[in-house]
């Protein structure tokens, strides 16, 4: 898919390397309330992107897969403390897929799970 040049700056260039190299090698799990914020973010204009593209581009990698809400993220979400609702989504993604988590939100530190910033 590779990372759209609209991003490059809002990315550290670890952040950006550790993508860039799992999209070569490896799965990379997205959960939907990341698409969301990015969507949020894109209307606002706070990001040049078009949505409907990079939806196009995640349905048609091999490397990206949506995590969806279901019970045991919310389990894991009601486990976490210190964060707003929402923003416990992405952790516990991160804790369910045991994967990194790519952010630079100095509030998950708290959470176990590692950040690549």
């Amino acid at each position: 898919m590779g990372i759209d040049k609209n991003l490059n700056d809002k990315l550290s260039p670890k952040a950006m390397q550790t993508i860039v190299e799992a999209e070569k090698n490896d799965l990379i799990y997205a959960p939907i309330i990341v698409l969301m914020e990015i969507l949020y973010l894109a209307e606002k204009g706070k990001l040049n992107l078009s949505f409907g593209d990079l939806l196009s581009q995640i349905e048609n990698s091999i490397n990206y897969e949506m995590i969806p809400f279901g019970m045991e993220i919310l389990k894991i979400a009601g486990s976490l403390t210190g964060l707003e609702a929402h923003d416990r989504l992405i952790p516990a993604t991160a804790q369910l897929t045991k994967t990194s988590l790519v952010s630079k939100d100095r509030a998950l530190r708290k959470i176990s799970v590692k950040i690549v910033w």
